[in-house]
């Protein structure tokens, strides 16, 4: 997995190799342990962007981690998006 701390616009046009993206918004109260599925190889078919200040064991070449995001940053782009609630 990667940490931005800049803009994610980068990533969405550099580092998406092609791939949907899919973000996961967990704010500061979201199931954090919940996400370990995502590290699973099928996944990888996705990028993945997760984002919140809560603890983040979620860890993959295809998840990169943000502390928060503008939603106009990657709503636009994004394929799928999960909210923790």
């Amino acid at each position: 997995a990667f940490y931005c701390g800049g803009s994610a616009e980068v990533l969405l046009e550099v580092q998406n190799e092609g791939r949907e993206i899919v973000v996961v918004s967990m704010g500061s109260s979201g199931s954090w342990p919940e996400l370990g599925l995502l590290k699973n190889e099928l996944f990888s078919r996705y990028r993945i962007i997760v984002i919140g200040c809560g603890f983040n064991n979620v860890t993959a070449p295809h998840i990169a981690s943000f502390p928060f995001l503008e939603p106009e940053q990657v709503l636009p782009k994004a394929a799928v998006v999960i909210c923790h609630g």
